[in-house]
């Protein structure tokens, strides 16, 4: 996970400049949503959903496996009562995590760790649910994420995974695939279909799987103009970090609008 944790020290900043401020993952404009605001939180309103059904609401624990700068974790303590445990790689995410939480009403409920989520730290204790949002895939190991998880969930506690999946029968060699691997650090881009087979293995059950991919906001005008500045960006980016990142996303927008890849919500229970 070094490469990861160097790409989110270098460039969650940039990440926060660019977007919200807050929170560093894409927008869905989902049924409902009314703004840019709104569609940042779609993805928490997917797994707020979850809160009733694993009956932590009220009280409980709710643990995020990549929780950024900690923008998920707010939204759900503000609609419940749960106790939230947010693990990211990142030190610097860490800290801004924990000094724009200083300053909500629900602080004394939000935890920020410093830590793998592939080697979770031993004291964390039970979760009735756990969930990552654009964070599994940099996962070096799917496996182990998924065993990882199942150690820190009750039975019948719940898993929310909401990220790109390789669709069935596309090409994982095909050029912009691997440039947004590269780019992106997707190490762990799986068909659903083999992440359901892995997540089986680790004693988890599919409840609910969601294609979110018709939600996402691409061919934006920033979009449109970074694929104008594509020559340009490519000859900078074996120099310069943002450049290279820049050719990424140009590379993650192709695949997605080609269907290469797709945005699903994957809701699993633990047995």
């Amino acid at each position: 996970m070094s490469r990861v944790r160097e790409f989110y020290e270098a460039n969650t900043w940039q990440f926060l400049l660019v977007g919200s401020g807050q929170a560093i993952h894409r927008e869905l404009h989902g049924p409902g949503v009314r703004g840019r605001a709104q569609a940042l939180d779609f993805a928490h309103r997917l797994v707020d959903e979850q809160l009733d059904a694993v009956g932590v609401r009220d009280g409980g624990r709710v643990l995020d496996l990549g929780c950024g700068v900690g923008a998920a974790m707010r939204y759900l303590g503000a609609r419940s009562r749960a106790d939230l445990v947010g693990v990211t790689i990142s030190g610097r995410q860490v800290r801004i995590a924990r000094r724009i939480a200083a300053r909500s009403a629900d602080a004394a409920r939000l935890r920020f760790v410093e830590a793998d989520f592939c080697d979770l730290p031993a004291d964390l204790g039970t979760f009735g649910l756990a969930y990552s949002i654009e964070a599994f895939i940099h996962a070096p190991a799917a496996d182990r994420y998924l065993s990882q998880a199942a150690a820190v969930l009750a039975p019948g506690g719940r898993l929310v995974i909401i990220d790109d999946l390789l669709a069935e029968g596309a090409d994982a060699d095909e050029p912009s695939v691997q440039t947004v691997r590269r780019s992106w650090h997707y190490d762990s881009l799986l068909t659903g279909s083999a992440l359901i087979r892995l997540a089986d293995r680790a004693e988890f059950d599919l409840v609910e799987d969601t294609d979110l991919s018709g939600y996402q906001n691409l061919g934006r005008p920033r979009d449109r103009l970074i694929a104008a500045g594509q020559p340009l960006l490519r000859r900078a980016a074996p120099h310069h970090r943002w450049s290279q990142m820049l050719v990424g996303g140009h590379a993650l927008q192709d695949v997605l609008q080609r269907g290469l890849l797709q945005h699903h919500r994957l809701v699993f229970r633990r047995r």
